[in-house]
């Protein structure tokens, strides 16, 4: 399965959060940094084959750095929120110039930065309140894991579709089969999300919280 490496990811996400529980929440950060830390120095030196390949690389950078910015988000002084679309613009475009150039230097350089730097910009702008309240989009973000479990398999019968109706996927049709893809994607995205994934929430939920609820999230820098 082609995203089998952020799952992958996303499972070592959950193991260290798990062991944090155990200590202070003050200490948190800084156990799951050393943890990070550990795994890191461990691919490096005694580990071999692909789990040193997948663990020894900077990725945990990418890692580490959301979670300082989730500790330190309501710290950052705050700016205007068009300094901050400025920023995460500019983010942006230096994301696209690297996927282009593909410098050789690290991977937390190349993408790590500008992710940041973009996910920072449009936190500001949340926190600042000038986002208005989209339903539409947090719909999206509801079905984002649906979406990114189910968009491989439907990009790729997008594509066997273009060629059956004869769409040359060329520069020009190219950037109309992105804006069909995408669409495309979110529509079954969002149909998995509410079919599948719901239910199967809903049921987990009643089989091992007897229907309570779950605790809310806690906002946003808070804890």
């Amino acid at each position: 399965m082609v995203p089998g490496w952020t799952l992958n990811t996303e499972m070592m996400f959950y193991a260290v959060f798990a062991c944090a529980l155990a200590v202070r929440q003050t200490l948190r950060p800084l156990f799951v940094a050393v943890l990070l830390a550990l795994v890191y120095v461990s691919a490096k030196t005694w580990l071999s084959g692909t789990t040193a390949a997948f663990y020894g690389t900077d990725r945990l950078a990418e890692f580490l750095a959301g979670i300082v910015l989730a500790c330190t988000i309501r710290r950052i002084p705050r700016l205007s929120p068009g300094i901050w679309a400025v920023a995460g613009l500019g983010a942006f475009a230096m994301l696209f110039w690297m996927d282009l150039e593909r410098p050789s230097v690290s991977q937390f350089i190349v993408l790590g930065i500008p992710a940041v730097i973009l996910l920072c910009a449009a936190l500001q702008i949340e926190i600042s309140g000038h986002l208005p309240d989209l339903p539409k989009l947090s719909l999206l973000g509801d079905a984002s894991y649906s979406i990114y479990l189910s968009h491989i398999f439907v990009i790729a019968g997008t594509r066997v579709a273009a060629h059956v109706v004869g769409l040359d996927l060329g520069m020009a049709n190219g950037a109309v089969f992105v804006i069909l893809a995408l669409v495309v994607s979110s529509v079954a995205g969002i149909v998995v999300h509410r079919t599948i994934e719901l239910p199967l929430l809903k049921g987990m939920n009643r089989l091992l919280r007897g229907g309570r609820k779950p605790p809310a999230a806690a906002e946003l820098g808070t804890s």
